[in-house]
């Protein structure tokens, strides 16, 4: 069973570039363009979330709030 990792950030080419670079060393990926698509791909549990802080709807310190408080 690969982990699943969760890339949120509202840089387009970035995101694509770790997406494939993660498929490649055998992970599955899940991406989010900005914070608020980010917060409901929750739902698909994943086992690591990579965050970029500065994004322009929901910043990624709110987005990490947001998770813990539904974990806690």
């Amino acid at each position: 069973m690969a982990y699943k990792i969760l890339i949120i950030d509202d840089d387009i080419g970035l995101l694509k570039m770790l997406k494939k670079y993660f498929e490649i060393k055998k992970y599955e990926i899940i991406t989010a363009e900005n914070g608020s698509e980010g917060l409901s791909k929750l739902k698909l549990k994943p086992d690591i979330i990579l965050l970029d802080v500065n994004m322009p709807d929901i910043d990624g310190i709110e987005v990490c709030r947001r998770i813990r408080d539904k974990v806690t």
